[in-house]
């Protein structure tokens, strides 16, 4: 190799060497850079976050409170839930009938509201666990309720009558306005 190739090829190692350096530095650093703020990103949504649903659970907590000062909602939820223990024997309903019930919720919940939870949230809801802890008074009250309700999922508090001759349909009918007034402007108001 002649000497001024030697020259050149060792000028431009000694020359390009320091800048390559800087390049991994300068790389490593910016990378490094933007971890940490894409990091800050999500720690400030997740404390954002955190907050809302501090003070949205908060603000349902004082206001149970205050509604459960109020002796009509409070005996009137007595009753619903004397009258709600005998749904199932006021309507005659067979261990065959509650299985067939079982059965229309389970497939309410994994397709109409299933959908709709998965669209929402990402991931399908957990219909096994749903039905696991669900007893024959739940299930007779959601499919009442829920599954039959002809309104849309949003407005399911607008049924005031289930069409059942149990006492707690009856009685539902009657106070159902009551909740639905006293509800109405509280942040409660998602419950029902």
């Amino acid at each position: 190799m002649k000497i001024k190739t030697k020259l050149i090829t060792t000028c431009l190692t000694v020359g390009l060497t320091p800048l390559l350096i800087l390049s991994i530095l300068s790389i490593r650093t910016t990378s490094e850079e933007l971890k940490k703020q894409a990091l800050n990103t999500v720690k400030s949504i997740s404390d954002h976050k955190r907050t809302a649903i501090e003070t949205y659970f908060d603000t349902c907590e004082s206001q149970t409170k205050i509604l459960s000062t109020n002796n009509a909602i409070v005996t009137n939820l007595f009753s619903m839930n004397i009258f709600c223990k005998r749904i199932i024997a006021e309507n005659g309903y067979s261990e065959e009938k509650l299985n067939q019930m079982k059965r229309d919720l389970r497939g309410y919940y994994t397709n109409y509201f299933g959908e709709k939870y998965k669209k929402e949230n990402g991931i399908p809801p957990n219909i096994d666990k749903l039905f696991a802890s669900l007893d024959n008074i739940g299930l007779a009250m959601q499919y009442l309720y829920i599954a039959q309700n002809p309104h849309p999922l949003e407005s399911k508090a607008q049924l005031i009558n289930s069409n059942d001759p149990s006492k707690y349909s009856v009685y539902h009918q009657k106070i159902q306005p009551l909740f639905k007034n006293t509800y109405k402007n509280t942040a409660m108001k998602i419950y029902f």
